[in-house]
């Protein structure tokens, strides 16, 4: 960390030729200054009466270290990573606007507040490179929330210590859809995202469990499936999916529609795709014939079932694709990181589509 002297000079400098700062602390929104580096170097009134934070616990410190913790909308720590959008807006040198980016914590309170985020890199001759972040309470997150939290409760709870999920949407509500019921197990996703698709998803979740409890086979899955979506008569949407179901320890068969195949991660940290027989995708109204895939897994292997959302991350290269998801498996198997290192390799500002995943491990025999 550099020297108080340091930033003094910068605001001297910023405010010597600029009514900037006079105009930020007139703010009656919060806003706040980082250098390259992603230290602090202003802190405005209202941000200090947003968060409770005053400029003196913050100002020279940076973000990185977790100062003001915040986190996305789904609880994943952004400020310890390239996901915050400030960050994004100086890597990128473009500004934007994010509604609900970011959940700040009040300090002394286990309180979070969603705000809305503007920002914007600043290039001034003279000057460090620098952003700028404007934040807002969001007013119009409260019904969003609720919504997201209904969705978010439509998420499988008490899983084996096998199973691990994760699930992000690019916005509040998302299209994509996880399920588990012993011995069923399963990813949908719904083409787009948002309110409508989130909407059929939630109607895709109840279909599924009245299939099982009703114990439709894996191999009338498809045409089953076909005939129930048929009944809401919904022709603008279709979605892929891919089912499964546990028939034996460490035993599992398949039938996919559509839906990327899953990779399986071996004990010497080889990644293969498992190249599935594909039906059509379901929305269609065509008819489905596909037998299920049986597949074993040996002491310490795993298996990756995702939606088409991280293979689909824009990075320098172009998209991530399964081989990029691939090289970040051979490393990382926690899915909030696998997700968090697959973002950060994104070269736009901000996740366009839904993500999901579903991991099912080896169990001791």
């Amino acid at each position: 960390m550099k020297s108080p002297e340091h930033y003094h000079k910068f605001i001297k400098k910023l405010t010597d030729r600029f009514e900037l700062l006079k105009f930020l602390d007139d703010l009656d929104i919060g806003a706040y200054i980082v250098d390259k580096y992603r230290v602090i170097l202003y802190w405005n009134k209202k941000a200090q009466e947003l968060t409770g934070y005053t400029r003196e616990e913050v100002v020279g410190k940076s973000c990185k270290d977790n100062i003001l913790m915040h986190t996305d909308s789904m609880g994943v720590p952004i400020c310890k990573t390239e996901l915050c959008p400030l960050i994004r807006s100086l890597k990128t040198e473009k500004s934007a606007f994010v509604p609900f980016a970011v959940y700040a914590k009040v300090k002394n309170s286990t309180k979070r507040i969603p705000f809305n985020i503007f920002t914007f890199p600043v290039s001034i001759e003279g000057l460090p490179y620098s952003g700028i972040e404007f934040f807002s309470v969001s007013e119009q997150a409260q019904d969003l929330v609720r919504a997201m939290n209904i969705q978010k409760s439509l998420l499988p709870t008490n899983l084996p210590d096998f199973i691990k999920v994760f699930y992000h949407p690019s916005n509040f509500l998302s299209g994509d859809m996880i399920f588990f019921e012993n011995p069923y197990f399963g990813l949908i996703d719904v083409s787009g995202h948002g309110i409508a698709s989130s909407l059929i998803s939630t109607t895709l979740r109840l279909i599924i469990k009245d299939m099982i409890n009703e114990n439709v086979s894996l191999e009338s899955f498809g045409t089953e499936f076909e005939k129930r979506y048929s009944l809401f008569q919904i022709t603008e949407k279709y979605f892929t999916g891919i089912f499964g179901k546990i028939t034996d320890i460490n035993k599992l068969s398949f039938v996919s529609f559509g839906h990327p195949s899953p990779l399986k991660i071996k004990n010497n940290s080889v990644v293969e795709e498992l190249n599935l027989p594909q039906d059509t995708p379901i929305g269609f109204d065509f008819e489905h014939e596909i037998q299920p895939t049986p597949i074993s897994l040996e002491p310490g292997e795993s298996i990756l079932l995702y939606s088409d959302g991280i293979v689909e991350i824009k990075t320098k290269d172009g998209f991530l694709d399964t081989n990029g998801l691939k090289e970040v498996l051979k490393s990382e198997k926690d899915l909030e990181k696998v997700y968090t290192k697959c973002m950060e390799m994104n070269v736009e500002q901000f996740q366009k589509d839904d993500i999901s995943l579903m991991m099912i491990s080896s169990q001791q025999l």
